[in-house]
This record gives C-alpha cells, sequence and structure tokens, in this order.
C-alpha cells in the first residue's frame, strides 16, 4: 500500500441553499460570527479565524473552486491530480492528464462522500485507496464493491499518527449473503 501512488483523486462537497443539508449548515453556523471573504487569488490573506471564515457555505464554495481550478495544474511530472465537485459548474472534473477519459465521473453529487465512492469504483487501478474516517463512506464503499474495477479496495482511515489501512474487499466477503445490498438502508435508519 505504501509503495507509491500515480493519481489523487480529490473531491469536494457542494454548498446548495435548498439542500437539506443547507438548514442544517445554517444551524450550526449560529454559534459561529461568519465572517463572508471572497476567495479569488492566491493573495487573499487567510482567516484569523477559521471557525468564522468556514461557518459560511459561500465561502467553503469559493475555496473548493479556487482550490479545483489550482490543484491540476500543479501535479508534479509523474502523477496524475483528478479534482471534482468543486468548480463553479457541479458536473466539471478536470485532470493534470489531459488524455485521461474523465466521462464516467462527471455528476451531480451534492456530497464528496458519494463523489469519492465514484472515482474508486470506476478507477482503472489496480489498488485504490480512500482516506477517510467517516462510517457513511466505509459502507459506500462495501455497498459498492462488487463494481469496482480495482482488484483490491482499500480505506485509509484514522489520524495521521495512526492510520488504519481498511481491506473493503475482506470485509465484503466475510458480510451474509446479499446483506450489502441492505447495508445502506438499515444506515440510514
Amino acid at each position: 500500500l505504501r509503495a507509491g501512488y500515480q493519481r489523487i483523486d480529490v473531491v469536494f462537497d457542494r454548498y446548495r441553499d435548498e439542500a437539506i443539508k443547507g438548514a442544517t449548515r445554517t444551524r450550526r453556523s449560529k454559534s459561529a460570527r461568519p465572517i463572508r471573504r471572497p476567495i479569488e487569488s492566491r493573495d487573499v490573506p487567510l482567516p484569523i479565524n477559521w471557525n468564522n471564515f468556514i461557518s459560511l457555505a459561500e465561502n467553503k464554495a469559493d475555496l473548493a473552486n479556487f482550490l479545483s481550478e489550482h490543484l491540476s495544474s500543479q501535479a508534479p511530472h509523474d502523477k496524475e491530480i483528478v479534482v471534482a465537485g468543486g468548480f463553479t459548474d457541479e458536473s466539471e472534473v478536470s485532470s493534470s492528464n489531459k488524455f485521461t477519459d474523465l466521462e464516467m465521473l462527471r455528476s451531480s453529487h451534492e456530497e464528496a462522500d458519494t463523489r469519492l465512492v465514484l472515482h474508486a469504483v470506476h478507477s482503472q487501478y489496480k489498488t485504490v485507496v480512500v482516506a477517510s474516517r467517516d462510517i457513511d463512506v466505509l459502507l459506500l464503499l462495501l455497498s459498492h464493491f462488487p463494481v469496482a474495477r480495482c482488484e483490491q479496495l482499500w480505506m485509509m482511515s484514522g489520524t495521521s499518527k495512526k492510520r488504519r489501512y481498511i481491506p473493503i474487499g475482506d470485509v465484503f466477503h466475510t458480510l451474509p449473503i446479499g446483506s450489502s445490498t441492505a447495508l445502506l438502508q438499515f444506515h440510514a435508519l
């Protein structure tokens, strides 16, 4: 697993006011004093109070857009960076390798969690590692494992000091037959 990588996919959430999560974000930001600071270039200084800055969906969307525009152009010459979700056009996907077919990765997913899974299952690489500490991602990976193109699918979780690699295929094969199709429904309940 630690031998290196050829490609990094970076995905972002979308921030829609009319979505259910929009109301949740508004409720969570009540304790913060939001500060609007458009991110238009690298010259915009980082805010002193990060929580007040990040409590506004508009700031997060601007930051995601700025990072999306710049990440793929900053890829090392021997690596590929694929970016999705943060562009103004929500279905736009960009790669530092102009020859990569990105059509299967175009989506309008609001959640980065589901974009992560989309990128993982459509990867042409033998080994895919998804970095997340979210149980939702684990369940999504298990549910979609049967359609994954890769030979080995891993989830890296934990902290930088104590990482844990979960072999999705091994976990999937220990589940009772047919139960993976019901994982998401039971989790939702």
